[in-house]
């Protein structure tokens, strides 16, 4: 098959490069308890040229892909 699918490509066992950027806000709610919110997005670079199965399209060229990830928690400090 030409292009491979994606899968196909990443399974000969290629690095890729990666980059993950990213934050946090820590806030007191009091001298022992604190609430967290992050976020960071996790970037990679795929070789082309690929089918991409979701949305299913052929890519010509490398490309990146994002993955955002957001989380919230809670936190008691001893």
């Amino acid at each position: 098959i030409y292009p491979p699918p994606i899968a196909c490509a990443l399974a000969s066992g290629r690095t890729l490069a990666a980059i993950d950027a990213g934050g946090g806000v820590q806030i007191a709610v009091s001298s022992r308890t604190f609430i967290r919110a992050d976020v960071g997005d996790r970037m990679v670079r795929y070789p082309g040229p690929v089918i991409q199965m979701e949305p299913r399209r052929i890519r010509d060229r490398s490309f990146f892909d994002h993955d955002v990830r957001f989380s919230v928690g809670a936190g008691v400090q001893f």
